[in-house]
């Protein structure tokens, strides 16, 4: 393949050119992704909170992530609960029922062509986190003798 004569550019320098502006354009579309994934996260926590009420959400509920495709057909939505087990399980069937509602509200408060459709899962991390910080609490209290 012929170079054109009146080009500066080589044909290395013309790849690079194009792969910097792909980089870009990648770049650009994930930051708006991570943008929607926050303003839905922001918004179904708004919903939860204020437009349910559900005597099975009463333990203390918050949505911790939100991770859509990139074409928002759907969204993994993360929900940290704490409460016990049984309550947990009961919790996420609530919000998994009240998706096709949080959906339609979700409508009418974003400006997207597509909203997701909404997949809750626990978020355990916090939960996690809370149970290493006792271990290593007992592990690092002084350990009292006996005796008078």
């Amino acid at each position: 393949m012929r170079q054109n004569r009146n080009s500066p550019h080589t044909r290395s320098e013309v790849h690079a050119s194009r792969t910097d502006d792909e980089n870009e354009i990648n770049r650009r579309i994930r930051a708006a992704e991570l943008g929607i994934a926050q303003q839905l996260r922001k918004e179904i926590s708004d919903l939860v909170r204020r437009e349910l009420n559900d005597p099975r959400l009463s333990g203390v509920l918050s949505i911790t992530e939100v991770v859509t495709t990139p074409d928002l057909a759907s969204a993994r939505v993360y929900v940290s609960i704490m409460a016990a087990p049984e309550e947990q399980g009961a919790a996420l069937k609530v919000l998994a029922s009240a998706s096709g509602f949080l959906n339609r509200a979700l409508r009418s408060r974003l400006r997207l062509r597509r909203v997701p459709e909404l997949h809750f899962l626990l978020d355990t991390s916090i939960q996690q986190g809370s149970e290493l910080l006792n271990r290593i609490d007992t592990l690092t209290r002084p350990v009292q003798q006996g005796g008078g």
